[in-house]
């Protein structure tokens, strides 16, 4: 993956751990998982490697940053509502289910790699939080499952952006609340510049970072614009109230390397009449 620094978070499918925690599962290297070999990330390839190369930055000094900034975040947001039942979709190791406060909630964390979702069952799993292996192209819950949805730097490596939206919608039940934070579309410059050999094919960039241990990065964004990121969300039913940027790049005053957006799912109009429907039968025994 890019050069690992104190804002590198380039990748996201995937997440850290504590001094209570099991013992590590894979033997870590100094600057990653094996030299003089190519690590891959993007939205289809989960192996090893890459499961390694993503632990090496997040459980690194680097990653104390997401305390600051992304962590006290969700803990704002959960507190608004109070849910009961939360999905992380990009749960990679587990470490963000304790970051945040689930005293009174069940977790549910998906992380497509098998590596990371095995990861996560070994050093994060309690009674109310769990880990399962599972693809936010088809996620394998009923609908309405969860009243709380959300995604940390996963957004930006999917290829089909309305595809995934449409599943986060459906597990997440009316009046659920969702979160989403991803690369902010007005600085992807930040997010591509650590890359040389450097492709793009319409809303697909590639590129490769060679890191001093002689191991290469070959990793595939998905440059998706705000626009078309806000329309799939709320073509879904979902209802954005708000959307920030936040860890700002040096000298660009209010720009953002990241976007926050969270908001509520509208109600389908049947399930208005049904609420509507019990309503009157009740005051009529």
């Amino acid at each position: 993956m890019p050069v690992i620094r104190q804002d590198s978070e380039i990748h996201g499918l995937f997440h850290h751990r504590d001094s209570t925690s099991a013992p590590t599962i894979w033997p870590k290297s100094r600057h990653g998982p094996c030299r003089n070999t190519i690590t891959r990330m993007d939205d289809s390839t989960f192996d090893r490697r890459s499961a390694l190369d993503w632990i090496q930055l997040i459980e690194s000094e680097n990653a104390r940053v997401r305390d600051t900034d992304i962590y006290p975040l969700l803990n704002a947001w959960l507190k608004g509502f109070a849910p009961v039942n939360i999905l992380e979709v990009g749960s990679g190791q587990g470490i963000c289910s304790t970051k945040i406060d689930l005293d009174s909630c069940e977790y549910t964390g998906v992380d497509p790699n098998p590596f990371l979702a095995d990861r996560a069952k070994n050093l994060y799993a309690r009674v109310n939080r769990k880990f399962i292996q599972g693809n936010v192209y088809e996620l394998r819950f009923s609908d309405w499952t969860f009243d709380a949805v959300f995604s940390i730097t996963v957004w930006h490596l999917l290829a089909d952006l309305q595809r995934a939206t449409n599943e986060l919608s459906r597990v997440l039940g009316p009046n659920g609340s969702f979160l989403i934070i991803t690369a902010n579309p007005g600085a992807y410059s930040a997010w591509t510049e650590v890359y040389s050999d450097a492709k793009s094919e319409g809303r697909r960039f590639e590129g490769i970072v060679k890191h001093s241990d002689k191991s290469v990065s070959h990793d595939v964004l998905y440059l998706h614009t705000l626009n078309e990121i806000t329309d799939a969300l709320k073509s879904t039913h979902l209802e954005i109230e708000a959307v920030e940027t936040f860890r700002a790049l040096e000298g660009s005053g209010e720009q953002g390397r990241f976007i926050l957006i969270r908001g509520k799912k509208r109600p389908p109009i049947d399930f208005k009449s049904k609420i509507r429907v019990s309503n009157t039968r009740k005051g009529q025994t």
